[in-house]
């Protein structure tokens, strides 16, 4: 998985007085890029922080958080595409005189707690919103709102490589932030990911299956077949594999065709295929 963490924690521990780093993590979709900012928000408030909570933000917690900012490490995670430029600017309000723009409750949240400001899929956004990015990246300021100083600004984008739906980041878009290169963990580092994360409670057939057929964690044949046919089948990436080891923890209980299903459902039908035909091969020689 990305050492997301390592990048931060390097430049704020100790007490260095300074503005933590903004990153872009860019990478094919499914291989943990955002697995990787909630990984780095849990060992960065526990071990930087003193052990302060993580609060993955929405608008239920905002009168909590507020009474309560040293306890909080804060992730807000914002999907760009579901989004308008005018609402990272906040509210114009007249105060007779003069406007000024009434900040919105993340980004207050944000003024008052350490945490990191998670822009999702940056590249797909509409482009006046990619242009907001500008400053959340370099100057952490949400229109006029400063955030914290120990607010770190975390953007994750497809490269058009992989994903031909997204757009390309301006060199200035990049100039902004440590950009990332993020590649698919190995199938050693899958497996002990999931044993950290989730003990015995996924099926281990499938680490078995993946040990066989390595390159199939991220399936990029797939990947390219899925944008060039567009014809909604699914593709092998560590984020459905994921999926269809904790659905099928109890492997026992689902009938045959359940397990096709489910294997072509996540992973496509050539991949699929052919784990569903392991995974049945095995339950019988039980």
């Amino acid at each position: 998985m990305v050492k997301l963490y390592a990048t931060a924690k390097k430049l704020i521990d100790g007490g260095v007085k300074c503005r933590m780093p903004s990153v872009i993590l860019v990478g094919p979709p499914g291989v943990g890029k955002s697995e990787a900012v909630y990984q780095a928000a849990e060992r960065i408030a526990g071990e930087v922080f003193g052990g302060r909570e993580v609060v993955i933000y929405d608008d239920d917690k905002f009168e909590e958080i507020m009474s309560n900012p040293d306890r909080y490490f804060v992730v807000v995670d914002i999907r760009l595409y579901q989004h308008e430029a005018s609402e990272f600017s906040g509210i114009p309000r007249d105060q007779g005189d003069h406007v000024w723009y009434k900040p919105l409750r993340w980004a207050r949240v944000l003024t008052r707690c350490p945490g990191i400001l998670f822009l999702d899929e940056l590249n797909l956004a509409r482009e006046e919103v990619r242009a907001v990015s500008y400053n959340l990246l370099l100057d952490k300021m949400a229109g006029f709102t400063r955030l914290n100083k120990y607010v770190m600004t975390v953007a994750a984008c497809n490269p058009p490589s992989v994903n031909p739906d997204a757009q390309e980041l301006s060199p200035a878009q990049l100039n902004r932030a440590v950009v990332i290169f993020v590649e698919p963990p190995e199938v050693h580092e899958w497996i002990e990911y999931m044993k950290s994360k989730y003990g015995d409670r996924w099926c281990k057939l499938i680490a078995e299956y993946l040990k066989a057929h390595p390159d199939k964690l991220l399936d990029r044949k797939s990947l390219a077949k899925v944008y060039e046919t567009r014809d909604f089948e699914n593709f092998p990436s560590p984020r459905t594999w994921t999926q269809l080891a904790l659905l099928l923890a109890d492997l026992d209980k689902y009938t045959k065709d359940e397990i096709y299903a489910l294997c072509v459902g996540l992973l496509g039908h050539e991949v699929g295929y052919d784990v569903a035909k392991f995974l049945v091969k095995k339950m019988s020689e039980a």
